[in-house]
């Protein structure tokens, strides 16, 4: 058990965790639930994904971890878009990118000068 909580107390996993609900498992339960498609496109690329990549980028930049891990969630993103939606999709993966590289720089502590 505490090699467990050892394991999911990791910010990689945690992030790949989070990363995973939203890119696979969200998807698959609208798509099951029986969401219209563009419902499913507003609330999940638009809303949720998006505010998900901003306190992502501000969460790395405030715990200083290491920036790579701002990269996990668009990499499995654009995997849960090969899988559930079409090509159209994918560019939602460098904006979300972008937003939480952006929230990243805005938290970043500046360097202090001697």
């Amino acid at each position: 058990m505490k090699k467990l909580r050892y394991f999911l107390a990791r910010p990689s996993v945690k992030y790949g965790l989070i990363s995973l609900l939203l890119a696979f498992i969200l998807p698959y339960l609208s798509r099951t639930i029986g969401i219209s498609h563009v419902v499913r496109i507003i609330w999940l690329f638009i809303v949720i994904n998006m505010i998900t990549a901003v306190t992502i980028g501000y969460l790395v930049a405030r715990k200083r971890q290491p920036v790579w891990l701002i990269l996990i969630f668009p990499v499995l993103f654009t995997l849960g878009v090969y899988v559930f939606y079409g090509h159209y999709a994918y560019w939602f993966a460098p904006i979300y990118l972008c937003l939480s590289y952006l929230s990243y720089g805005l938290r970043k502590p500046a360097p202090v000068a001697k």
